[in-house]
This record gives C-alpha cells, sequence and structure tokens, in this order.
C-alpha cells in the first residue's frame, strides 16, 4: 500500500472569498491511497504534531465512498482520496502520523511536512487585476473538491503557503468562466521552493501543456499543447478523413501562427524554430472527436541541471481574437 499526506491550512478571511459559492479553501488534511483493491470498511486514523505537540487527532471509520461533515472522499483506478477537515486548527504540522486498518491488516506511515510560499498576481492581457480564485489541484479526480487554493484581492494580489509535492494542476478562474474568460492552467508542476507566479487570464486556455527534450542530437525542446478559445469565439464541427478513418474534428481553437506565440523559460524568451498544427483523437462528450492541437519546436538555451519553468502565451489578431497564458514544469538531468 502506498500512502501519501499532506496538511493545507486556509488563513483567508471570509471576506477575501470573494465568490464563496463557487471556490472556498479549507484547511484539511489530505490522504491519498494506492492498493491493488481498495476494500470497505476501513478505520483511518491520522495524528500531526508540530514540535513535538499534537495538533490534530482524527479516527473515521470509512464505510463506503459517500462524503461526510468530516471529509470528502474520492476513488478512482485502484486509487483513493480522502480530505478530512480541520476547520479549527491552526499552524503547520511538521509530521503526519497515518494509520489504516482494514482486512485484518495495519499500514503505518509517518510523513515529514514540507512547505512553499506561492505569491504573485492575476491580471487580464491589458494588465488589470483580475480577481480570481487560483487552485491547486494535489490529485486529479475530475476536479472533484479543490480545496488547496486562495482568493486575489481587487489588486489581483494573492499569497499563499502550500504543502509540498506534485500538483497535477494549477488553474486560474473566476465565475465569469466560460461567459467571457477561459483557464490560466500550469502542468504538472513541483512544488519544491518559494516561487513568484504572475497570471495572466485571456479568452482563451493553453491546455495539457508539456515538453519533451530532443533526444536524437538536435538542441531542440518541442512544446505539444492544446489552445482552445470561447465557443462563442469559434465553435466549428466537420470531417476530416485521417488514416483513412473518417473522423469529426471540433474545432474550438484560435488558428495559431508563429506571430501570435511567445515562449519563456525561467522567465527568458526563447526562439521558435517551427509551430505545428496537429489532430488529437479521442472520446470526447461521449463521442470519437478529433480536437486541434499545435508542436511548438524551440531552440533549447543552456540549462542547469534540475527544474524549470516554461510558459506559453498566445495573443492572436486575426479572425479569431484570443489570448492565453499557461505553464509547466520540466527537468534536466544532464548539462549536456
Amino acid at each position: 500500500m502506498y500512502i501519501e499526506a499532506w496538511w493545507f491550512e486556509n488563513e483567508q478571511k471570509n471576506e477575501e472569498i470573494l465568490q464563496p459559492d463557487w471556490f472556498s479553501p479549507k484547511t484539511h488534511c489530505g490522504v491519498y491511497i494506492e492498493h491493488e483493491k481498495i476494500e470497505f470498511p476501513f478505520r483511518l486514523s491520522i495524528q500531526t504534531f508540530c514540535k513535538r505537540e499534537k495538533k490534530f487527532c482524527k479516527s473515521l471509520n470509512i464505510d463506503n465512498i459517500e462524503n461526510t461533515e468530516d471529509y470528502d472522499i474520492m476513488i478512482k483506478n485502484g486509487a483513493l482520496l480522502i480530505k478530512i477537515f480541520a476547520l479549527n486548527i491552526k499552524g503547520l504540522p511538521d509530521f503526519i502520523f497515518i494509520t489504516i486498518e482494514t482486512q485484518g491488516q495495519i499500514y503505518n506511515e509517518q510523513i515529514e511536512c514540507k512547505y512553499s510560499f506561492i505569491q504573485g498576481s492575476t491580471m487580464d492581457f491589458k494588465g488589470n487585476p483580475f480577481p480570481a480564485a487560483v487552485v491547486f489541484m494535489r490529485k486529479a479526480f475530475g476536479g472533484k473538491c479543490p480545496y488547496i487554493g486562495v482568493w486575489s484581492n481587487k489588486s489581483g494580489k494573492y499569497s499563499i503557503r502550500v504543502p509540498n509535492g506534485l500538483y497535477c494542476a494549477f488553474y486560474v478562474e473566476d465565475n465569469s468562466y466560460k461567459k467571457s474568460t477561459l483557464e490560466n492552467w500550469s502542468w504538472k508542476m513541483y512544488v519544491d521552493r518559494d516561487e513568484i507566479h504572475d497570471f495572466k487570464i485571456g479568452t482563451g486556455e493553453v491546455y495539457g501543456l508539456s515538453v519533451r527534450e530532443d533526444t536524437g542530437g538536435g538542441n531542440f525542446l518541442f512544446l505539444y499543447f492544446r489552445p482552445m478559445i470561447l465557443p462563442q469565439i469559434r465553435m466549428q464541427e466537420y470531417m476530416i478523413k485521417l488514416n483513412g478513418i473518417d473522423r469529426k474534428v471540433i474545432d474550438i481553437q484560435p488558428d495559431l501562427e508563429e506571430k501570435d506565440l511567445q515562449i519563456f523559460i525561467d522567465k527568458k524568451k526563447a526562439k521558435i524554430l517551427s509551430l505545428q498544427k496537429i489532430y488529437e483523437t479521442g472520446r470526447y462528450n461521449e463521442g470519437d472527436y478529433i480536437i486541434i492541437a499545435y508542436v511548438a519546436q524551440i531552440e533549447k538555451p543552456i540549462l542547469a541541471k534540475g527544474k524549470h519553468t516554461v510558459i506559453v502565451e498566445y495573443h492572436t489578431f486575426g479572425k479569431y481574437k484570443s489570448q492565453s497564458q499557461g505553464r509547466t514544469n520540466f527537468f534536466v538531468d544532464s548539462i549536456l
């Protein structure tokens, strides 16, 4: 059994949470479990300590996958995520002790807690403040019940202390989503230090961004992403033949050209060598559709070993006007 746990403390006051019906961060202990077979019932016990002082203690009998007042629970593909609320607990623990009793077996895990301070701004593409929720998705379960996050203020400034670790995504939005804006997405972000992230929100998205280093001797990086825009701007369906098969295309992208695109690595502008449109096949909306994606080839700068951040921004001025920004982390194992 694999067990991971973290602690998040919400430090915002009620009046600072601008749209509580949409997103309200909650102090909680998150417990993530991977097992060959998740069987109910099981007993989960949690203890947290700060400088050897016990801060939180809770034992729960988990009988099914129904949410309660004490916790939210999700299960998917042999993994289980429980978020146990601790609304009146103040302070960040140094250690979390987890005990799971199931089917006559006892599993124990001691997790050392580390945290980082993330701050920055949420703005539109004209540089105006865009107060919004900055949400940190620790594990992907269809986007249900995100509680790690913070609302930026009326000046678009935010700051938050979050548990270290891998986040499947950050995203930034408010209740204007799909009405006049789309989300700013950050993909597979690894939090291991204090950082500044300034987010721009526009009428598009940089979805599914990933980075691949050329392994064939060239000094290149390849970036894959799907630019998506508000359906009010573009929503077209048409048929194409792909690999000899007739397929329906759902076209919600802004017809990107190389001149529309800017790419930054660790805040330094990268040289774009090419931009190529491709088709991504798969099942969308309960049907077999195609979504349009792009591959950008950039010149690889000299990079130190370790973590790096790439930011993709596009701003189109043609028929389908749209703006968006997205980011992801990638790692360099060797300077050669």
